[in-house]
């Protein structure tokens, strides 16, 4: 991916989380939504980012500096002054389109924090061999609420709907559009300033680059994700709490299946950037956040709640004071 690049949204206000800060920072599993859309961007080997910011901008613009200056990213920001939807904060990024030569472009949503760089890297693939100008990342989920939707005929895509402007028919339809796409850049940028704003938010969608290439007899395609967890978005607490769930299966899962032993999963929290050695057990009531290392053939818990720490080899770590009380308060903390 020597030439692509990645636009990040992260400009929305997010007010249905009312909350002071920004939606990007809000937290899953104590890591900000930003973080992981970042670190699966950086995964896939995608080097040069840029992250459209807007509402809380400065609180953002010091999570990238820090995030950057511990990364080997090229990592641009551009201000969105008015967030008039996510067509229009493309538009805000041309000169950065413009300015890098780059062959294809993915954008990806700043509070999609499970889209992981397997799906991205995949996405890609299948955007190269279709000679697509646009593929867009899609999954079938049971309650489809607030996403677009993927209206095709004869198995093609024709458009995307938002759920403001789909009628009764189209809000039956399963198959939702995740908000992350790959776009051939010269066709993204020939048809960024048509998108309109004629719709029930009267907002400048991204969703309708896809219309217009198909209008212009371009290749429009799609990638579906293995799993729906990958594609969920965050728009209230509720949300929050779905993908604190949904990440917290997809850590412990990991976990196992790279040889922790966990008898317990249901009262058990690790963090994304948790690191074990070999031979590790974690027992109930255990909390591990931040970015800490556990030694080979470690006992940590049961009732143990710390973040950034080192366990050394061969330890046991039991009943230490906690940094969360214990996993009842922790996870209120999401809703």
């Amino acid at each position: 991916m020597k030439n692509s690049c990645a636009i990040i949204l992260a400009a929305g206000e997010g007010s249905r989380m009312k909350s002071d800060k920004p939606k990007t920072l809000l937290k899953v599993l104590d890591k900000p939504m930003i973080g992981w859309v970042l670190d699966s961007v950086k995964n896939s080997g995608i080097s040069k980012i840029c992250v459209i910011i807007g509402h809380g901008y400065s609180c953002v613009q010091d999570y990238l500096l820090e995030f950057s200056s511990n990364s080997s990213i090229d990592l641009t920001t551009v201000f969105q002054d008015k967030r008039l939807g996510t067509g229009h904060a493309v538009l805000t990024a041309e000169n950065f389109l413009k300015s890098g030569n780059f062959e294809d472009t993915s954008i990806f949503s700043g509070d999609s924090p499970l889209l992981d760089s397997k799906t991205i890297i995949n996405a890609y693939l299948l955007h190269k061999k279709e000679n697509n100008s646009a593929t867009l990342i899609s999954s079938k989920i049971e309650d489809p609420f607030g996403y677009g939707r993927i209206i095709r005929k004869n198995g093609k895509i024709c458009a995307i709907k938002e759920q403001k402007d789909a009628n009764k028919e189209i809000l039956k339809i399963k198959e939702i559009n995740s908000g992350a796409y790959w776009f051939n850049t010269k066709s993204l940028i020939s048809i960024l300033r048509s998108i309109d704003n004629n719709n029930a938010q009267n907002e400048y969608y991204l969703t309708d680059a896809i219309r217009l290439l198909i209008e212009k007899n371009k290749k429009v395609g799609s990638f579906s994700c293995d799993s729906p967890d990958l594609t969920l978005g965050a728009n209230n607490k509720t949300q929050l709490e779905k993908i604190n769930e949904a990440a917290c299966r997809k850590i412990l899962e990991k976990c196992i299946s790279s040889g922790v032993e966990i008898p317990n999963v249901e009262n058990v929290i690790i963090g994304p950037d948790v690191e074990f050695g070999s031979n590790c057990r974690v027992l109930c009531n255990t909390i591990i956040l931040g970015k800490s290392k556990i030694g080979n053939n470690c006992t940590i818990g049961p009732d143990v709640s710390f973040k950034d720490k080192e366990i050394e080899n061969n330890n046991t770590v039991t009943k230490v004071k906690s940094y969360f009380y214990n996993i009842s308060n922790y996870k209120n903390q999401l809703i």
